[in-house]
């Protein structure tokens, strides 16, 4: 979505860089795309430590090496990834012979003792495989994870590779079987709606409709959720106050943070809140209608 953009120069990324530090900005996480493709990675995230920001780094590990996982780790607090099952659902996601490099570098970043936190992705691919994708990363000494839905974006939407509301239901009961068996508990991203399951006491999930977040694309563009592709501002313009400003102005003109009148008899409508309004958007071009996933709405 955003690979033929700009991409900031170490200048810019130091002018946001100071203005989030000058305004309590506590966290920044580098995501693709891939962030390793970055050749000035290691500057970067030197730069936010720097500045006293935590700073984390998701990617899916393929380019990292001894020599760059060491430099990496001195600045950045944790990494994460995404595990999508064993070796053979891996590669078929993610491609031949990736499986064993992934491992490896798994090793290397473990080896020298940053923390990693896996995200698995439910897909039409590997939905009746989630139980193995947790205990695949709990044998790789990995306890911090997170499932979460592929998003009807890019090439999911293209392939038609996002599950339905039926498919991510059966993977959440295969990934709470698992944890039970285990003792873990984990966390379901972007699916406030699991709620209505009394049962799934081993997943926890939450509401990114109550976080501070900004979403930066490549040339600093600000975006309603990274998925969406609806660019509010640019923060190299605006700064981070403004940015956040014409953020919550858009929020609350497209009346974002309001239930959905569709949900507005729902038992858990106070929790959920209608769920992802990304995927509402995605789907349905409105962010006013229920979460296509959410089971009592399908």
């Amino acid at each position: 979505m955003y690979r033929n953009e700009r991409e900031l120069s170490l200048v810019e990324i130091e002018k946001i860089v100071k203005d989030a530090s000058e305004n309590s900005i506590e966290y920044i996480n580098i995501t693709g795309g891939e962030p390793l493709l970055l050749k000035n990675l290691v500057e970067i995230v030197k730069l936010v430590k720097d500045y006293g920001i935590e700073v984390s780094v998701f990617s899916n590990l393929h380019l990292l090496n001894q020599d760059l996982a060491t430099k990496l780790s001195r600045y950045v607090d944790y990494f994460l990834t995404t595990i999508d099952g064993p070796r053979e659902v891996y590669e078929t996601i993610k491609g031949a012979n990736t499986w064993s490099k992934f491992v490896n570098n798994i090793k290397i970043l473990r080896e020298i003792g940053v923390e990693i936190h896996v995200n698995i992705p439910v897909s039409k691919i590997n939905y009746r495989r989630i139980d193995e994708a947790i205990e695949k990363t709990l044998e790789l000494g990995i306890h911090s994870i997170s499932i979460i839905p592929v998003i009807a974006t890019g090439r999911a939407f293209e392939s038609k590779t996002y599950v339905s509301s039926i498919e991510f239901k059966e993977a959440l009961i295969l990934a709470n079987n698992v944890c039970k068996k285990y003792s873990l508990t984990i966390t379901a991203w972007c699916s406030p709606f699991i709620g209505v399951f009394r049962d799934l006491s081993n997943i926890r999930f939450g509401n990114c409709r109550d976080w501070n977040v900004i979403d930066l694309t490549p040339s600093g563009n600000v975006v309603l959720c990274d998925v969406t592709g609806l660019v509010i501002t640019n923060i190299i313009r605006d700064g981070v106050v403004e940015s956040w400003r014409k953020l919550c102005r858009f929020r609350e003109n497209n009346r974002i943070n309001q239930i959905p009148f569709d949900c507005s008899k729902c038992w858990f409508s106070n929790n959920c809140r209608g769920g992802c309004y990304a995927r509402s958007y995605l789907i349905s071009n409105s962010f006013n209608k229920p979460d296509p996933l959410c089971p009592i709405n399908a």
